[in-house]
């Protein structure tokens, strides 16, 4: 059993609480990502578990084992830093075998484990090269082949694509996917791409102040965030403020939205929380689920500012009715409209997600927010 807890983790640096009280489970050969914004507390989440950070309050399980107050070394895990931490005066081999020769493993039974692990990252013929020799994504494999070569009980992975160009990047993910998936192990994963996270896991815990804000499957998280944080941080996200004038059921709501031309929106409010007629809410919309034409659903008319190539679509910025930036994507091979045209654009009402009019709303609802590019 290769089960991992986290149970009411704490930790606090004098008056500051990094992570606080974090319960996860990660079920055996599960792969879970830890994903946030710098200073979430995702990696001290991540260093508590592998032992290099003591958690001031909480417990750590790790195959049913209590290992809250124990060593690196004694915890059974592997792990990847972001930056390699490989030996430069040592072989790939030797880099490969430093956690066995640790661990008094013999001569015989080493060679034949870090012979299969530089088989399983496809750097079987490099073993007598030297660090300075490899290539950044070669010297990452290489850091993955010392983590399992081990056999750990849980692979722990602090950004280890992070220092990549996106293309070796991509290659690194499928990679780490498919070696994990073959040896079945526990896998925790420590990003902050949201597409890396996506890619990667069979379920994301996104953090946000030293708490999970929401865990789920990828395209649940994706489809049906929780809160207008994780809304905001995975994918892109339209968000526009309205008021509640009607709910005719338990999931439908008529609404108004705000601004100089007031307009009638209609949502299936799916979310667990329940809204009120006259209560202010928050409307998000994803971009890629617009419909285009008059009489599209929800009908919004934008004013385009700007068509950025993204490949196989084109991302279309705009201002709606007060200024209110909206962004909309569109397939490549379709009519783009020009710069300085207006756009009929409408999504349906199941395709509409309502939220609390917060804080994080507030900031969120002047208009579109992508993921790495600005309000």
């Amino acid at each position: 059993m290769s089960r991992v807890e986290l149970n009411g983790i704490s930790k606090s640096y004098g008056t500051t609480a990094a992570v606080r009280g974090v319960d996860l489970a990660v079920s055996d050969g599960e792969f879970v990502t830890l994903l946030g914004a710098s200073g979430c507390g995702k990696t001290t989440c991540l260093r508590m578990v592998a032992g290099f950070i003591a958690p001031s309050a909480g417990s750590i399980l790790i195959g049913g084992r209590d290992v809250t107050r124990l060593a690196p070394n004694r915890r059974d895990t592997g792990m990847v830093f972001q930056h390699y931490a490989l030996f430069p005066h040592m072989t790939v081999a030797e880099n490969v075998a430093f956690g066995l020769k640790v661990r008094r493993v013999g001569a015989a039974e080493a060679h034949r484990r870090v012979a299969g692990a530089l088989e399983l990252v496809r750097l079987g013929d490099y073993g007598g090269r030297f660090p300075a020799q490899l290539s950044g994504g070669q010297r990452q494999r290489v850091a993955l082949a010392r983590a399992i070569v081990i056999e750990p009980t849980a692979l722990l992975l602090d950004e280890p694509l992070s220092a990549l160009d996106s293309r070796l990047r991509e290659e690194l993910q499928l990679e780490i996917k498919r070696i994990q998936q073959g040896l079945g192990i526990t896998t925790i994963f420590v990003t902050h791409d949201q597409s890396e996270a996506l890619t990667l896991s069979d379920r994301v815990a996104v953090m946000r102040d030293g708490l999970i804000e929401q865990i789920d499957s990828p395209a649940a998280l994706y489809r049906r965030p929780a809160t207008s944080y994780v809304a905001r941080f995975v994918g892109r996200m339209n968000f526009l403020d309205a008021v509640v004038t009607a709910r005719s059921s338990q999931e439908q709501y008529e609404l108004r939205l705000e601004g100089p031309d007031p307009q009638v929106f209609h949502a299936l409010g799916r979310q667990s929380a329940a809204f009120v007629p006259g209560e202010r809410v928050a409307v998000a919309m994803r971009p890629e689920l617009v419909q285009l034409g008059s009489e599209a659903p929800n009908r919004l008319r934008m004013s385009v500012e700007k068509a950025a190539f993204l490949g196989s679509r084109w991302l279309i910025h705009g201002r709606a009715g007060g200024g209110t930036a909206i962004f909309v994507e569109l397939p490549d091979g379709g009519p783009i409209p020009s710069v300085g045209s207006a756009l009929d654009i409408g999504w349906r009402a199941e395709d509409v997600l309502l939220f609390r009019h917060d804080d994080d709303t507030r900031s969120a609802s002047a208009g579109a927010i992508l993921q790495g590019e600005p309000a």
